[in-house]
């Protein structure tokens, strides 16, 4: 039941071109000719639609007058139809295929006015205020939330919550033109000429993704102006033996229980020199969990406490 009645395979081109050139002549690249296959083919069984589509199964359309390692004008993506109805087919595959291929590319060039780096408050603030007086704007985050410690901190902007703040702000960029959002995105190239270099994870996170599609795109971005907004880091007090497991930084503590919802320990013992470590044991004690606090600072005076 072999849908295929029979193929034949040769050389074509465009009107005009040598008639029945020799191989020798189409390898020099001068005749205008490309390598073919004739298919023909029984309707009852198959169709048009379903040759042209099994066809990009095998061919590759991204590489310029090449197939694998054979290289030459002659291995040009070309498909030749015998009526108008074919010719539709044909293109509508086409669009259908390159909508895929650029939804895969892995390089991508891009300018703008500003570039962000950090969705915090102060990135937001900054990207919105920019792209409402019309620069066009780049915000990259490299998590995969925006809002940065706008997700963890009781506060408030305006009457909203400070996570209810970040994403009204981020829907509202996503839906103006001259603004790019972007996250599971990090800046870690900063070159002259305020030329820089993104690399944005497209599905490392997703269980399963479509075939041929990148797992990561690079992006070269000239940027007339730049603002790095990627916040404050919690310096780690230095200990014997810090680095073991079970022991973390109170703020990464903090964002299991509020981001994700999971708790690090039911016993923690919080070691601080300052009022953040108090501010991850109302958390705890949010959840049902009592704990211990060692504070370097001999009489701490402060609301929080």
């Amino acid at each position: 039941d072999n849908p295929v009645l029979a193929t034949a395979v040769g050389f074509m081109g465009p009107p005009g071109t040598k008639p029945n050139p020799t191989y020798r002549e189409v390898c020099t690249g001068s005749t205008g000719h490309v390598e073919v296959c004739q298919i023909r083919y029984d309707p009852l069984k198959t169709s048009y639609k379903d040759l042209v589509s099994h066809f990009f199964t095998f061919h590759d359309p991204t590489t310029n007058d090449r197939q694998g390692n054979d290289v030459g004008t002659q291995y040009a993506s070309v498909i030749f139809v015998h009526s108008s109805e074919q010719r539709k087919t044909a293109e509508t595959r086409l669009k259908k295929v390159q909508g895929a291929l650029d939804d895969g590319k892995i390089t991508k060039y891009e300018y703008c006015d500003l570039l962000i780096a950090g969705s915090g408050p102060s990135g937001l603030a900054s990207a919105y205020a920019a792209a409402k007086n019309g620069a066009r704007v780049i915000l990259a985050e490299d998590k995969p939330r925006f809002g940065g410690t706008l997700l963890t901190s009781e506060v408030n902007i305006g009457n909203q919550t400070g996570k209810e703040w970040a994403e009204n702000i981020i829907s509202e960029l996503k839906e103006m033109p001259n603004v790019i959002v972007k996250n599971r995105s990090q800046v870690f190239g900063y070159y002259d000429h305020n030329m820089l270099v993104m690399s944005e994870k497209l599905s490392d996170h997703l269980p399963k993704t479509k075939k041929y599609n990148p797992k990561q795109r690079l992006w070269y971005i000239r940027a007339k102006e730049v603002l790095i907004s990627s916040g404050s880091i919690e310096r780690p007090l230095v200990f014997g033996n810090n680095d073991t497991p079970g022991v973390m930084l109170s703020s990464a503590a903090k964002e299991y229980l509020k981001v994700y919802g999971v708790l690090v320990g039911k016993k923690p013992l919080i070691f601080t020199n300052n009022d953040s470590g108090y501010e991850t044991a109302i958390e705890f004690k949010k959840n049902g969990v009592d704990p211990i606090i060692l504070d370097t600072r001999k009489e701490p005076k402060s609301e929080i406490i």
